[in-house]
């Protein structure tokens, strides 16, 4: 199979990154905050979330999707910008299995077709995060998100 695109990568990155690890994002969240608790994971305007933040707020986003019902194979909308506080949620939902579809936060929940079929929640629990503010709404279907 021909693969053009090679031809474009500079000339110390390799065309593959074979072999690839056994290990998942979250296997190595994990490791990093057992191993480096303190160091930034992220930062964001000047503020940085280290990865004993990450994991534990994840793991907070995680108890609240579940205690709402969701798990391994549902699906999770995140209308969020490019923020920590979207690294964090999308963590959680793939700790509680769930999958997280591509969207985007310039389009929006409306535009999705999914609004009349949706519940909301307000305020989920353990979400107030280093950054301030929190998630202020969760919206749960059982039906795809498709107009």
């Amino acid at each position: 199979m021909s693969k053009p695109w090679l031809t474009q990568y500079d000339a110390d990155v390799p065309p593959s990154l074979q072999p690839y690890p056994d290990k998942t994002l979250l296997d190595y969240l994990a490791a990093l905050a057992r191993e480096h608790a303190s160091n930034p994971a992220l930062q964001f305007k000047g503020t940085a979330v280290t990865y004993e933040e990450l994991h534990r707020d994840s793991d907070a986003f995680a108890a609240a999707l579940a205690s709402l019902g969701v798990g391994k194979g549902d699906r999770v909308a995140l209308i969020l910008p490019n923020c920590p506080q979207f690294v964090t949620a999308e963590f959680g939902a793939w700790k509680v299995g769930a999958m997280k579809p591509s969207s985007c936060s310039i389009v929006g929940v409306r535009n999705t077709g999914a609004v009349s079929r949706m519940k909301s929640f307000q305020n989920w629990p353990g979400t107030s995060g280093s950054f301030g503010g929190g998630a202020r709404r969760i919206s749960r279907s059982s039906k795809p998100f498709s107009s």
